[in-house]
């Protein structure tokens, strides 16, 4: 496979790199192409080649690929059209397809076999046609790798995002199992300070972002105890931070009908957020991410330290108050860390000292068991964060 990529992929320098990316973001890894297409690709990978209108990228090995094409919105005025072309291109025989809604534009997903010279080759077809951007993008293996790389791959097309905003929306694998805006919500109830309010989520959105979250622990487990881990970890809790939030806002919507900061210090409300999350039920899942995906943390009561940790996060930032994730492999546990003014203990990050906070036992903010008080084996994980 390597000499199969070889013949099609060349690295460029970082001048030529640096020509046609747009790297100011400071959101992480996220890499930006043209004016409005966002990527962030597993840890490891590596842009390959960048021409005008198209890019390509692969993991380490070369064993996995991602192409990227971009033209005018006007080009294509329908998406099955340009599904349909794109494949007789590639000479690509067709699997499922699912077509969905993504960020006020049409899309389509599915499988599919092509050959690459004498390479056979599997993987997925991604097209987006909007007005502005029309988006086609391809990831893809030699045939007897692809169960070896089928998550990392559909990670790879669940990254792309269109637009600032698309960076806090699902991505377009999440919205082909559960499009979004979410289209079948049901009414449900959580508990906050002793009363019971209403909140209409949805459950196949929850069912979308647990499959998100198990997919993406397969994809971080391949890089424990390589130097590429702490990326891995930062990437694996903002692909979920990403897909949760927008899905999260009716949560925030009914909270902040009880907990508004209009009545509330931004200290009053990470407290009463924070007492609310350390009352659930702990308990963690019985598979490789053991969290349970936070919305419905939130609607029955309970999850482990990811999951209340993601909630509490996604929250803190509707009400606009700064946070970061705080997670340890050597302590194997997750919390938060607050910018609000208080005394106890801070976890510095970023030129930032933050208030730590603890999801998981009933203390007070800024108190952390001295067992796990050493800074320096936790890694912090920040978040995008626009208006609300």
């Amino acid at each position: 496979m390597k000499s199969f990529s070889r013949r099609r992929f060349h690295r460029v320098g970082l001048l030529l790199l640096f020509l046609f990316l747009l790297p100011q973001l400071q959101w992480g890894e996220y890499l930006q192409f043209g004016y409005d297409i966002f990527v962030n690709m597993p840890a490891s990978w590596q842009v390959q080649e960048v021409e005008e209108r198209k890019f390509s990228a692969a993991n380490r090995a070369e064993e996995a690929f991602l192409l990227v094409k971009y033209t005018e919105g006007s080009f294509f005025d329908d998406v099955g059209k340009m599904y349909s072309e794109y494949a007789r291109e590639l000479g690509a025989e067709l699997h499922e397809t699912t077509a969905f809604p993504m960020a006020g534009s049409d899309a389509s997903l599915g499988a599919i076999d092509f050959p690459f010279g004498s390479t056979a080759c599997r993987g997925y077809l991604l097209c987006i046609e909007s007005h502005r951007t029309d988006v086609v993008a391809i990831s893809f293996s030699a045939v007897e790798d692809f169960d070896a790389y089928r998550d990392t791959l559909l990670s790879t097309l669940d990254s792309i995002a269109l637009g600032e905003n698309g960076l806090l929306e699902p991505g377009p694998v999440s919205r082909a199992v559960s499009p979004y805006p979410d289209e079948d919500r049901e009414q449900f109830r959580i508990d906050f300070e002793g009363i019971s309010i209403p909140v209409a989520l949805s459950p196949a959105a929850m069912e979308a972002t647990q499959e998100l979250i198990e997919r993406e622990a397969r994809v971080l487990v391949v890089y424990g105890g390589t130097e590429y881990a702490d990326a891995a970890w930062r990437r694996y809790y903002r692909m979920l931070f990403r897909d949760l939030y927008r899905r999260s806002r009716p949560l925030y919507a009914a909270l902040r009908q009880h907990l508004s900061p209009e009545d509330y210090s931004d200290y009053e409300i990470a407290v009463k957020l924070l007492e609310w999350v350390q009352d659930f039920e702990y308990e963690r899942l019985d598979t490789l991410s053991d969290c349970l995906t936070p919305l419905r943390a939130a609607v029955e009561h309970r999850g482990d330290c990811d999951a209340r940790g993601l909630l509490y996060a996604i929250m803190l930032h509707y009400y606009g108050i700064d946070s970061v994730l705080m997670v340890s492999a050597v302590y194997s546990h997750s919390m938060v860390g607050v910018d609000v003014d208080g005394k106890g203990a801070r976890f510095g990050h970023n030129g930032k000292d933050y208030l730590v906070a603890e999801t998981t036992d009933q203390v007070e903010l800024g108190l952390i068991d001295r067992s796990m008080a050493d800074p320096n084996k936790w890694l912090g994980i920040d978040f995008i964060s626009f208006s609300k």
